[in-house]
C-alpha cells in the first residue's frame, strides 16, 4: 500500500561483543606467567594500589563511626543504669522480650515514669483500676489519667463521665509521677486491653489479666510467697472472668450461689482466713458492678459487699 523508505543500512557491519565485561590487564608486558604487578607491589610494601588503598581508607571510616556507635550506646547504658546482658543464644522474640523487662525493671529501679495504656469500652467500665490506684499510691506515686478515643461518637455514660470527673481534678503535671494509668475510652469488645510497653505490639486482654499485672506492681507482689495462697487467687479471678462477666444467666446465678456459701463458712473475705481483701474481692466486686449483679445479690454476698463499701478505697463517685 505504502513505500517507505529503509531506515538501516543493510550493508553496515554489527560488532558482537566476544566477552561480557572487560577489565583491564594486571599484567606487565613481557610479566605473563609471573606475579601480578599490584600483589608484587603489596608484598614488598613499595607503593601501595590505589584500590587497595580506598578500601583501608574505607574500612578506616567504618570502624571509626563504628567506635562512635559504641560511645553513645554506652552513655545511653550509664543514663538508663542498663548493665551489659550476658551472651547467649535466644531467637528475636526472646531478645526483645528480655531487653523490655530489663528496661521496665530499671524505670521502676531508678524512679522512671512507667505509662501503661488502658482501653476499655464505656458500657463496660473496669472498676477494678480504682481500688488497685489506691492500693499503689501507697507505695508510689500513681496518676490515673482519662480520655476518650474518637471512636466514640455517642455520649459516654452518667457513670463513665463521673469518673472522669473525679480524675480531672486530680491530674497534674505527669512527669511528677512514677506510675501513670492512661485509661481510654474506646468502642471496642467486653474485654479492656492493656499495652504496658510501646515494643510490645500484643496487648494484655481482659480486665482478670490486669488485675494479676498491677496485682505484681504491689509490695509484696499478690504470687510472692505461698503459691497455694497465689493459686487460689488466680482461680477465683478465672472462674469471676468466665462465670460472672462472660457467662450465662445460669451461670452467673450459680457462682453467685457458690459465694454466698463460701462466705457464709470461710470467712468475710473470698480468700479462707484472710483477714482482709485481696485480688480476687478486688474482681468480684468490679465484676458484680459491671453486671448489674450488685443489686439482686444474695444475703452474704451483699454483707461482703457493705463491707467493702465502707472502706475508701471502694469508693467510687458512681455509687455515691
Amino acid at each position: 500500500m505504502y513505500r517507505v523508505a529503509p531506515i538501516y543500512d543493510g550493508s553496515s557491519k554489527v560488532v558482537l561483543p566476544t566477552c561480557m565485561y572487560k577489565l583491564p590487564s594486571i599484567y606487565e608486558d613481557g610479566n605473563v606467567g609471573k606475579a601480578p604487578v599490584q600483589q608484587q607491589e603489596i608484598t614488598n610494601g613499595e607503593v601501595g594500589s590505589p584500590t587497595v588503598m580506598q578500601l583501608e581508607n574505607r574500612q578506616d571510616s567504618l570502624l571509626s563511626r563504628l567506635e562512635s556507635l559504641r560511645g553513645v550506646l554506652n552513655k545511653m547504658k550509664v543514663d538508663l543504669g542498663v548493665t551489659s546482658e550476658p551472651e547467649h543464644r535466644a531467637g528475636p522474640k526472646d531478645t526483645v522480650q528480655a531487653k523490655e523487662t530489663v528496661v521496665t525493671e530499671k524505670m521502676q529501679q531508678r524512679g522512671s515514669v512507667q505509662d501503661i495504656v488502658i482501653c476499655a469500652s464505656p458500657s463496660q467500665p473496669p472498676y477494678s483500676i480504682w481500688p488497685l490506684k489506691h492500693l499503689l499510691s501507697k507505695q508510689s506515686s500513681v496518676l490515673l489519667a482519662c480520655h476518650t478515643h474518637s471512636s466514640i461518637s455517642r455520649q459516654l455514660p452518667e457513670k463513665v463521665r463521673r469518673l472522669m470527673d473525679q480524675e480531672a481534678v486530680k491530674t497534674t503535671d505527669r512527669s511528677c509521677h512514677r506510675l501513670i494509668l492512661t485509661l481510654v475510652w474506646k468502642e471496642m469488645e467486653k474485654d479492656c486491653e492493656v499495652k504496658v510497653s510501646p515494643v510490645a505490639h500484643v496487648p494484655i486482654v481482659g480486665e482478670v489479666n490486669l488485675i494479676r499485672y498491677l496485682g505484681r506492681l504491689l509490695t509484696p507482689p499478690y504470687d510472692e510467697g505461698d503459691p497455694l495462697v497465689a493459686t487460689e487467687v488466680d482461680v477465683w479471678l478465672e472462674r469471676v472472668h468466665q462465670r460472672l462477666l462472660h457467662g450465662t444467666q445460669k451461670e452467673q446465678k450459680a457462682l453467685l450461689q457458690e459465694v454466698d456459701a463460701h462466705l457464709e463458712s470461710g470467712g468475710p473475705y473470698l480468700l479462707r482466713g484472710g483477714d482482709s481483701y485481696g485480688l480476687a474481692d478486688v474482681a468480684l466486686w468490679s465484676s458484680l458492678l459491671q453486671s448489674g449483679l450488685e443489686k439482686a445479690a444474695p444475703k452474704h454476698v451483699a454483707a461482703w459487699l457493705a463491707k467493702l463499701e465502707e472502706d475508701p478505697v471502694f469508693s467510687l463517685p458512681t455509687r455515691q
